[in-house]
């Protein structure tokens, strides 16, 4: 992309067409994901929307925030990775939708896949079921957590979730994940 201001309105009115609300490409840590949130929650209460959506959108966008800061497989080196960490919030004509993307450690990839295919066809009822299972086993698994937070967003977006992982290098992959209010 060619280095001028007409870029900067192109870019404006790509996200206006594509209903993006926000989008934050760049090393997270607790003072981004502070403002991130801020900004977000100050959005929320603008909207028209139910306020029963407006506490879903939030705790999804929460909960993708946060994974993304602990499993991000960059970490230690943020500022020298091309792949840094995204996230974007916006609106389209059936709802809200939230995706994002992060480097984790390619050794992550199976149990998480199997996670989230595990949670593919169950129903809201299902889901609630599987998070009491998972919460009365408690155990947190060292890079992967105990899975409550990804079955939390299933269970709040009502299973709307897409994703996929991309090989990068040997040892990470970028995973990215699309759930939809």
């Amino acid at each position: 992309m060619e280095d001028n201001l007409e870029n900067i309105y192109y870019i404006h009115e790509r996200m206006a067409d594509t209903g993006i609300l926000l989008v934050y490409k760049g090393a997270l840590n607790g003072m981004v994901l502070d403002s991130l949130l801020a900004n977000a929650k100050n959005q929320l209460s603008k909207m028209n929307a139910d306020l029963k959506i407006r506490k879903k959108i939030y705790s999804i966008m929460v909960e993708c925030l946060e994974n993304i800061n602990r499993y991000n497989a960059n970490q230690k080196e943020p500022e020298a990775n091309q792949y840094h960490p995204l996230f974007i919030w916006g609106e389209n004509k059936t709802g809200f939708y939230i995706k994002c993307g992060n480097m984790i450690k390619s050794s992550d990839v199976p149990p998480l896949m199997e996670r989230l295919e595990g949670m593919k066809n169950l129903n809201k009822a299902e889901l609630k079921e599987k998070y009491r299972k998972t919460i009365l086993k408690s155990k947190v698994n060292r890079g992967t957590g105990a899975g409550l937070g990804i079955i939390d967003m299933a269970i709040k977006s009502d299973n709307q979730m897409s994703y996929d992982f991309k090989s990068i290098e040997p040892n990470t992959s970028f995973f990215t994940l699309n759930i939809n209010v």
